[in-house]
């Protein structure tokens, strides 16, 4: 695959480049399209996102940049644009993402969220994490989808009792599908699954926010639905697509980084062979396929004044696309960046976003990949692929494989 890409890109004009970024191979191997990016025209001007492209980690850094906020001005209207195509449901609760938000707004959710996920909080969550862990593990045998018996079970199991509500995972994977794609290509058809999802998942959260309404628990969700009966501070829309977000970013981003890491692991047998032999690794071992096939891709602003970068001048209201990946590829932020070495220290990746959006969730990622990682050497050291290059998912912007067939050895 990394071949065939290479010749691909080597043969694409720079012009429109960045569309190879959403067909098959280029969801399967984004970087060689990253390098030629960063080499010849970092601050990438795109007519398909009406914006620019950031390729080096010096401009994508600039995500921390107040200037870049999520509206700002000539902000599109998401709800018309959506009810236009059908997805009038998708559009209203897509506004009222935390994600979505500048402050004051953006401000008073996440505050309400964050305690949630401080260092703290999440390290009382390891005896659990480790417990569910331990139980997949236990039901791992022979010839199997390492995605769908292990990497999506475990952090949808956590996340929904952090939340409170009840892991239905066969019910959440599609709704979860649905509002991948929408986040990433806005086609007619991706805005009106996402909608049919965004009706199913109100129909099915509401029964219980009311009834946790009536009997509060100590969970997130009842420290949401406390909050929007003090004072105002959230609306019934807000609590319900908030509650969806947390559910759908607090498992997708612990898939692909489970799921990218053991392929990896297992293409580059060294590495696999060297955690085996000392699962402590598996903290750097986290940071390291956060860094080396990032499970988030890209996010995006929008500049709210001119802003010049690159020697070119991003204008006011603009949209820009901040590659996480190319990011984390480049060498002038790392030694021999193609390189996949799970002793690296100080990865000071871009994986998690920056800036007042800088994933909520990742203290609790890192420590189910690290445990996940942990577990799966100790108890699968021969473990091995199946399948030379699985199918990777119908996405670009969350970056993650459709299934992982392996052999546990």
């Amino acid at each position: 695959m990394s071949t065939a890409i290479e010749e691909i890109i080597e043969g694409t004009p720079l012009d429109g480049i960045e569309m190879r970024l959403f067909q098959p191979e280029g969801r399967a191997n984004p970087y060689p399209i990253y390098r030629r990016l960063r080499e010849e025209d970092p601050v990438h001007e795109s007519a398909m996102a009406n914006g620019f492209f950031f390729a080096r980690h010096e401009d994508v850094s600039l995500i921390r940049d107040g200037r870049f906020v999520q509206r700002g001005p000539g902000f599109a209207d998401v709800e018309g644009y959506c009810a236009g195509m059908g997805a009038e449901a998708w559009g209203r609760m897509a506004m009222n993402f935390m994600l979505t938000m500048d402050p004051p707004d953006h401000t008073r959710l996440r505050s309400l969220v964050t305690k949630a996920f401080t260092p703290r909080a999440v390290e009382a969550l390891r005896p659990r994490v480790r417990e569910i862990v331990d139980g997949l593990i236990a039901t791992l045998d022979g010839d199997v989808d390492l995605i769908s018996s292990f990497a999506y079970p475990l952090p949808v199991t956590v996340i929904c009792e952090l939340l409170g509500v009840g892991a239905d995972r066969d019910r959440f994977r599609p709704w979860s599908n649905a509002i991948g794609k929408a986040l990433d290509i806005d086609s007619p058809d991706t805005l009106r699954a996402a909608s049919v999802a965004a009706e199913e998942m109100t129909d099915f959260f509401l029964p219980i926010i009311d009834e946790r309404r009536k009997h509060p628990g100590d969970d997130l969700l009842s420290a949401l639905i406390a909050a929007e009966d003090d004072g105002d501070r959230l609306t019934r829309d807000e609590v319900i697509a908030n509650l969806i977000l947390l559910l759908f970013a607090g498992h997708e981003t612990t898939v692909n980084l489970v799921g990218n890491g053991v392929l990896a692991l297992m293409r580059h047998r060294g590495e696999w062979e060297r955690l085996c032999a000392d699962p402590s690794l598996s903290r750097h071992a986290v940071e390291e396929v956060l860094r080396f096939d990032s499970p988030v891709q890209i996010t995006s602003r929008n500049a709210s004044i001119d802003v010049e970068v690159g020697g070119k001048t991003i204008a006011a209201g603009r949209h820009v696309i901040f590659l996480l990946g190319s990011a984390n590829r480049d060498p002038a932020a790392f030694d021999d960046p193609d390189r996949f070495d799970v002793t690296r220290t100080d990865v000071r990746h871009m994986s998690f976003g920056g800036g007042i959006h800088f994933c909520v969730g990742a203290p609790l990622a890192r420590l189910e990949g690290e445990i996940a990682f942990e577990a799966l050497t100790n108890a699968f050291p021969k473990m091995h692929l199946t399948e030379d290059d699985p199918p990777w998912r119908e996405m670009m912007a969350l970056h993650g494989l459709q299934r992982l067939p392996v052999s546990l050895g």
